[in-house]
């Protein structure tokens, strides 16, 4: 249920600067389990999950965003998101805390946010770079981009379909994939910069990202994705190029089915020939609430000790999760 709130009720500041909130969330619920072989031994783990962690489709999670006409033609914006049931139950604001200014120049913001690249590519996943079977996670190909924690961006507008996105992470603040960030200014924690373009025509989508790197003994990152759909069905192909061990590809494809979606998606890693097939099917079942079901299985010939991709050990995984999601 979206409700509209003030800043001045949020704060309790009479007389501040009247705008528009919008409080929403997503609730995942699911049972899944992950099975994995190494080095000949064999584990399983079966739970219920709460969108937490690795384990479901998405992290459960709640948010409030909203803009305040400051006059001039520009909008003062804000947002702030936490995930639920983490750090034992707390809620804290650890996937979003940003504010910035739009007009007609495009947006700036600043503060904790999907990185440049996280924004730009990862509606290039059919799955929505699921938590739990998203494939070049697994494979230690970073094709949604790596990850930052604090970051001043630019967004400009569209022209004719082409938008253009820039940031900025400084020293001191990266945040890898296994969700660690170092605060430490080091050399071995440089500044990020980053751009994304995108552009969209029709049914054809395609961006080009560019991410340069964020330690001495790492490389830039590079990527490439295009989609199109063809009615029937929907084709998407991913390309990243991170330097050794962080090279590879996806290719997808998704396809309405009898009132669900339902797809695949391959991912290799073009220097460890790790690889992972990933199965999906989603349908809403009432107003806002999906069913879904996750499957993946993966294979890793050499483990993983960089700290910019998912730590995984060589061996072979299958993981599923069935689970409801409830979009408010």
């Amino acid at each position: 249920m979206k409700k509209a709130l003030t800043i001045a009720a949020l704060l309790g500041l009479a007389g501040a600067a009247q705008a528009q909130v919008t409080i929403y969330g997503l609730i995942d619920v699911s049972y899944g389990a992950n099975k994995v072989e190494v080095n000949g031994g064999s584990t399983a783990h079966d739970a219920i999950h709460f969108g937490t962690g690795s384990q479901g489709n998405s992290t459960s999670r709640i948010g409030f965003k909203g803009a305040s006409d400051v006059g001039s033609g520009m909008k003062v914006n804000f947002q702030l998101e936490g995930g639920i049931a983490r750090d034992g139950g707390k809620i804290g604001f650890d996937r979003q805390m940003w504010a910035g200014v739009s007009g007609g120049f495009g947006e700036i913001r600043a503060g904790r946010q999907d990185s440049v690249l996280f924004q730009s590519l990862a509606g290039f996943d059919d799955n929505g770079a699921a938590n739990d079977t998203f494939v070049g996670n697994y494979n230690g190909v970073p094709i949604a981009g790596r990850f930052t924690t604090q970051l001043a961006q630019y967004i400009s507008p569209s022209f004719s379909g082409l938008t253009v996105r820039a940031g900025f992470t400084p020293e001191g603040n990266f945040k890898d994939n296994t969700d660690a960030v170092t605060t430490a200014k080091t050399k071995d924690n440089q500044a990020i910069f980053a751009v994304a373009a995108n552009y969209s025509a029709g049914p054809f989508s395609a961006a080009l990202a560019y991410e340069s790197k964020g330690d001495s003994g790492g490389k830039d990152l590079i990527v490439a994705a295009g989609s199109y759909d063809l009615g029937v069905a929907k084709v998407n192909a991913v390309y990243a190029d991170g330097g050794q061990n962080q090279k590879g590809y996806k290719v997808g494809v998704s396809a309405p089915l009898a009132g669900a979606t339902v797809g695949v998606a391959y991912s290799q890693n073009a220097d460890t020939k790790n690889s992972g097939t990933e199965f999906f099917a989603n349908k809403e079942v009432l107003k806002n609430t999906y069913a879904y079901v996750d499957v993946g299985t993966f294979h890793r010939d050499t483990a993983s000790a960089d700290a910019t991709v998912f730590s995984r050990a060589k061996g072979d995984y299958q993981i599923y999760s069935v689970g409801m999601m409830f979009v408010f």
